[in-house]
């Protein structure tokens, strides 16, 4: 799935947009030269395995993401496993992160035993904007039950960091 990168026409604000409720099942892709985010959903069900991930955040003012859950929602079935995530072009804006694991905007979102596993990310586009972080599991609304998070790799450089987490209110992130 090419975003254009850019030589891009028309700013994406992201390659894929799930509405509430929209399942969705992502394996053996290649997705690359994104202007934003390439995937964002609602907090609802994925499943996304055997991934290339290659180069965002094209559009100045990019807060770049590979995939990004931002609305309300359950999510039961969140499995993000042996994807890859390069950013190998230095881009007007650096990545924000390469999964996000956040239920952002809506207090009544809940994600239940959401798994994050075998996914590997490195940053080597030099010269480019420093990236934040590569796995974010975070939030200040909404709900996120018992993440696992475990055998992810990622080479730092050019990042900030490589795990940000912080519970829900009320939740242990695990």
């Amino acid at each position: 799935i090419d975003g254009l990168g850019a030589r891009g026409e028309t700013e994406f604000g992201c390659l894929a947009f799930l509405g509430s409720g929209v399942a969705s099942t992502w394996k053996y892709n290649w997705m690359h030269d994104s202007q934003n985010d390439f995937i964002d959903l609602s907090t609802s069900d994925i499943v996304a395995a055997f991934n290339l991930f290659d180069t965002m955040g094209y559009a100045v003012g990019a807060h770049a993401d590979s995939i990004q859950f931002a609305g309300g929602g359950t999510a039961n079935n969140i499995s993000i496993k042996f994807n890859t995530y390069v950013q190998r072009v230095a881009t007007n804006a650096g990545p924000s992160s390469f999964i996000d694991l956040e239920t952002q905007i809506d207090a009544g979102a809940k994600m239940n035993n959401p798994e994050v596993a075998y996914n590997t990310a490195s940053n080597t586009a030099a010269g480019g904007a420093v990236g934040s972080t590569f796995y974010r599991v975070a939030q200040v609304v909404g709900v996120i039950n018992n993440a696992y998070v475990h055998d992810n790799y990622a080479d730092s450089t050019n990042m900030l960091g490589v795990i940000y987490d912080t519970p829900s209110p009320g939740q242990d992130i695990t």
